[in-house]
């Protein structure tokens, strides 16, 4: 290395050392540094903990928020968006006539599959119904009908009948609210125009909510019938029309119906309730009433398919097909203590053996088909009376279903306490029940 050369580097060292990189950190710097080393241990710790509160958030929302109350949301949206529409423009009697014939017909009545509403699968239990609640025909006292006060400050609101004050209707009536009758009941529902009072003499009490006031079940009833059509339904409510059904007496008019969807297993008892205000204007409402059903409840079943043979109050046996074949052997034998029906049963419950999808709505007695050589079905032999305890079979002269499993007997001793379709149903059985015993004493005999 040259003179020159060792004279560059040395030039070149000196710059260096003279640099900031060979100085002593200064005490600002140093604090600098000790804060910025505190600001990362601080954002650490932040980011570790609000990741943790989040995993947290997480795991509570899964388990205080299941799927059961998101499908109840979104059902009980999805119902609502279908009874919704043009509600909130009822403010008059007439106009609940027009909402019924527009909007509620079109839902019960489904040409392509009747007795579900349109678009859906939810399948309608029972009758829908309309019911009325008013006030007996008994004089309001009011000021002079000619009067300043009567005709521009009280009006007609002060000759309106109070609910809660006044006494309600209880009467039945022929057509007109001017002919009392002393008929309770009528054999065709469908085709009888009076007007009858339908009393709550069941144990199972429910109330309707409104914007005034709460109601019971009872009230002068309207059934629909969704398997008639919707022309049989416009021709009755036009009748009822015109034999002024609601006027100035009537206190609400509650439209109700209850469904089924078995893809989210879940019940919906829908009341839409027209209430009169003192005023004498209508006010609507809504009121909708989700549940999941007590069978998916035990099983903690997500999907539940209601078998058709409890559907029908009392069907014959009826085949169901299991999810998975399986063979069965006899573990007792059920016998029906009314028509001494005799059979071997491999099951009693309401969830046979290897089924997922179903769910019986009673506990039942079940056996497999002998009819058949699938080894996935099976028969609904019969079940225990509610009320007596006694072993019947599903067949129609020994018993019917109604939310629970009724022996005849005890049908017949509290007829008045079920609705009106069983007791017509009931009584259309008699003359079967008669032959029926008619052939017992002549095999004896």
């Amino acid at each position: 290395m040259s003179a020159d050369e060792m004279r560059q580097m040395h030039l070149k060292l000196d710059k260096v050392r003279a640099s900031k990189h060979y100085k002593p950190l200064q005490a600002d710097e140093i604090a600098n540094m000790l804060k910025k080393a505190k600001i990362k241990i601080k954002a650490f710790i932040f980011t570790k903990d609000f990741i943790n509160h989040l995993l947290f958030l997480t795991l509570l929302l899964i388990f205080a928020y299941p799927i059961d109350n998101t499908n109840c949301f979104h059902y009980t949206q999805f119902i609502r968006s279908q009874f919704s529409p043009q509600l909130s423009t009822v403010d008059k009697l007439e106009q609940i006539y027009v909402w019924v014939k527009d909007s509620f017909l079109p839902l019960i009545h489904n040409d392509i599959q009747p007795t579900f509403l349109p678009e859906s699968w939810s399948k309608i239990i029972g009758l829908p119904r309309m019911r009325q609640v008013r006030a007996k025909g008994t004089k309001k006292k009011c000021f002079h009908p000619h009067s300043f006060v009567n005709n521009f400050v009280i009006s007609k609101s002060h000759c309106l009948h109070k609910y809660g004050w006044d006494i309600p209707d209880k009467s039945n009536y022929a057509g007109t609210w001017t002919k009392v009758t002393n008929q309770t009941f009528s054999k065709n529902a469908s085709g009888y125009n009076g007007f009858i009072y339908q009393e709550s003499k069941t144990i199972w009490t429910y109330y309707s909510y409104g914007h005034l006031h709460t109601y019971g079940p009872t009230g002068y009833t309207f059934y629909f019938f969704p398997e008639e059509g919707r022309a049989n339904s416009t021709t009755r409510l036009d009748a009822l029309q015109q034999s002024n059904w609601l006027d100035e007496k009537t206190w609400a008019v509650i439209v109700e119906l209850t469904t089924f969807n078995p893809d989210v297993d879940l019940f919906c008892t829908i009341s839409v309730i027209f209430e009169m205000s003192h005023l004498g204007i209508i006010k609507p409402r809504a009121a909708l009433g989700p549940d999941v059903s007590a069978a998916a409840r035990e099983a903690g079943s997500g999907l539940v398919a209601p078998p058709p043979v409890a559907a029908g109050g009392g069907a014959g046996p009826g085949s169901l097909k299991m999810d998975a074949p399986k063979a069965a052997q006899p573990t007792g034998g059920f016998t029906c203590q009314l028509c001494d029906l005799t059979a071997p049963y491999t099951y009693y419950g309401q969830k046979p053996p290897n089924t997922r999808s179903i769910v019986l709505l009673e506990e039942c007695y079940v056996m497999k088909d002998p009819f058949t050589p699938d080894k996935d079905k099976f028969l609904i032999l019969g079940s225990h009376c509610s009320l007596c305890n006694r072993s019947v079979c599903v067949g129609t002269e020994c018993s019917l279903f109604y939310s629970k499993r009724f022996c005849l007997p005890c049908v017949n001793e509290n007829i008045k306490a079920f609705p009106l379709e069983i007791q017509e149903d009931i009584d259309k059985r008699k003359p079967q029940q008669k032959s029926f015993r008619c052939k017992k004493t002549d095999t004896r005999t």
